[in-house]
């Protein structure tokens, strides 16, 4: 009989992995009848979290990018703290998101103090010039290869594996055409490491968020011992 897995304790429990591996974890915000319930189906499957399961706080939707998020492939958080490994020892894909850096990459700026990423560190003073000139950076190496910034963008996180899906947003219907349109793209190798060239580890300034949310994400902790 094979091992039962976070995903069996999830289905036997109605609920999403996540709420499982907070249960695990013992965190206070999960509700107390869906705690029982939980626990319930962890005893009927007699199952064994182990220490790759406790890393799984957040590990059903991880960011992952250029520029914004996690700026290259080298510096991504989910495989710092483990999550990504964890996660692709139970089949469970990654949903990446902020892959065009909140627009950043496409061209767009904040529109005025209503856009809340005028009030984030990346889009500020000098870290949103230095961020554009590296979304510049990345337009450059994404012409070489008859490809848009956000186009090698996508094509990049696609390069990163199977179980990596990226979450990409627009409101335009020319917009949506330009993503789907990166499935049509034949980008050699040396592509993908044009477009990691561009943006060099820790070459994005400034944070994410600012620093009380910053405080509050569990992909900016280390795995545990």
């Amino acid at each position: 009989m094979n091992r039962p897995t976070i995903k069996d304790v999830a289905r036997s429990a109605n609920v999403s992995l996540k709420t499982v591996s907070r249960v695990i974890n013992n965190e206070p915000s999960v509700r107390e009848d869906t705690r029982e319930r939980v626990q319930r189906a962890i005893d009927a499957l007699n199952y064994q979290p182990d220490q790759a399961a406790r890393n799984l706080r957040s590990a059903t939707s991880h960011s992952l990018g250029l520029v914004y998020d996690n700026p290259n492939p080298y510096y991504v958080i989910s495989v710092q703290n483990g999550v990504l490994a964890a996660c692709r020892a139970r089949g469970i894909p990654v949903t990446a998101y902020g892959v065009l850096g909140r627009g950043l990459i496409g061209g767009s700026r904040p529109s005025g103090a209503g856009d809340f990423r005028a009030h984030t560190p990346r889009f500020m003073g000098e870290n949103l010039a230095r961020n554009a000139a590296l979304a510049e950076a990345l337009a450059a190496a994404a012409s070489r290869f008859g490809a848009t910034p956000a186009q090698a963008a996508i094509a990049w996180v696609l390069a990163q594996g199977a179980d990596i899906l990226p979450l990409v947003g627009a409101r335009r219907p020319d917009r949506l055409a330009e993503a789907i349109g990166t499935l049509a793209l034949d980008l050699p190798p040396a592509a993908i490491a044009a477009f990691e060239a561009a943006i060099p580890a820790g070459a994005a300034a400034g944070d994410r968020y600012a620093a009380e949310q910053m405080a509050m994400l569990d992909s900016e902790r280390p795995a545990a011992p």
